[in-house]
């Protein structure tokens, strides 16, 4: 009986010293081994990522900042071998599964459109003789149309903005401080239109006082460098004084759309011949403004009423037209640059039914255009 206790005890201990060599807690201590093992792999990769052993799996968890990154985390931690095993020979001892996620990309920030490039570029203000101003045309950005909007509100005494869009286009830098310059100008007139289109500026408008209109012309011309500019400011009684030249068609366009308005050049009933006061100064007026414009031709189209014959009426807008022709010659603008039409009855304007509308159907049009060659 003796015996068999030994033997009994001796088993005992050897069965002891095997569950210790390979039992449970040697398998918690490979587990251990292999957990620091990845997490060393994983980060000399920069990789930062979470392992988690239950016994020979490897759990990885945590955000990763892309796909490719998450599939070389696990790529590394399948390939990194069991240096505990087998008696430190290195093998696969383990196998890897994951509950990683990919961070979301950020949304792309939208790019801001690109302003559009406008060309002619042009500004305009419009004063009337209540003291209001309308603006209109083209801006560079925000703060140069605010910046433009309060300085005008500083000088008149209603600022409608109509629609100062944003563009590109400018002539150059010096383009806010020219608007505010000529906006000084435009203040001192009883009414006007400011016109700047690219690097043209023109001053159009009526005062009483011939001192103004002196210190006006001397302002317009000092423009910044790249600018060209004129003045046709009106003083009533007094002989036109005009300074700059133009050197825009549609700028001279606009110039004789400002001096005519709603002013008539009038005939005697039926006929041809020039009348009154009032036409004498629109056409001198416009004589002038035809010399600023000397790089330009100017069509001038006689327009009747449909009261009696077709064929009369063709002839009178004819006539009509010429005796503008002739009487501008005598102020010196050159007959070369001007031709007459006569479109008679067939473009009006406004009903023949009523008087009123056959007043606006009986005018003469000034249209300007590039010299031929």
């Amino acid at each position: 009986m003796g015996a068999k206790w030994i033997w009994g005890i001796i088993l005992i201990a050897l069965a002891a010293l095997l569950l210790t060599l390979i039992g449970p807690w040697n398998a918690n201590q490979r587990s251990a081994d292999m957990k620091l093992s990845i997490e060393q792999a994983l980060k000399a990769e920069n990789i930062q990522a979470n392992v988690d052993m239950q016994g020979n799996r490897a759990l990885l968890s945590g955000e990763m900042p892309s796909q490719s990154v998450l599939d070389k985390a696990l790529s590394i931690a399948k390939g990194t071998p069991c240096q505990t095993c087998k008696e430190g020979k290195s093998e696969i001892w383990h196998n890897v599964s994951h509950d990683m996620t990919v961070k979301p990309a950020p949304k792309p920030v939208p790019a801001k459109p690109k302003l559009k490039v406008q060309s002619p570029y042009i500004f305009e203000a419009v004063k009337s003789d209540d003291g209001a101003v309308v603006v209109n045309g083209y801006v560079a950005n925000a703060k140069t149309r605010e910046d433009v909007l309060k300085d005008a509100r500083s000088k008149f005494d209603r600022v409608i903005n109509k629609k100062l869009t944003l563009a590109r286009g400018a002539p150059n830098a010096n383009w806010s401080e020219l608007v505010k310059a000529k906006l000084s100008d435009l203040e001192k007139l009883d009414s006007g239109k400011l016109l700047i289109e690219d690097s043209q500026v023109l001053l159009t408008g009526i005062t009483s006082d011939g001192a103004i209109r002196e210190s006006v012309n001397a302002s317009i011309l000092n423009v910044p460098n790249g600018y060209s500019s004129a003045a046709n400011i009106t003083v009533p009684q007094l002989a036109a004084a005009n300074v700059g030249a133009v050197e825009s068609e549609a700028i001279c366009q606009s110039l004789f759309d400002s001096i005519k308005g709603n002013n008539k050049v009038n005939f005697a009933s039926a006929k041809s011949e020039l009348r009154g006061a009032p036409t004498y100064d629109l056409l001198n007026n416009l004589a002038s403004a035809a010399n600023q414009c000397a790089s330009y031709s100017i069509r001038i189209v006689g327009h009747t009423d449909s009261q009696g014959e077709e064929a009369y009426n063709q002839w009178l807008s004819e006539s009509r037209a010429n005796s503008v022709v002739d009487y501008l010659v005598t102020q010196g603008v050159a007959a070369e640059r001007m031709s007459s039409e006569g479109a008679g009855e067939v473009r009006p304007i406004a009903p023949n039914e009523t008087s009123q509308g056959r007043a606006q159907n009986r005018r003469i049009e000034f249209l300007i255009s590039q010299k031929s060659e």
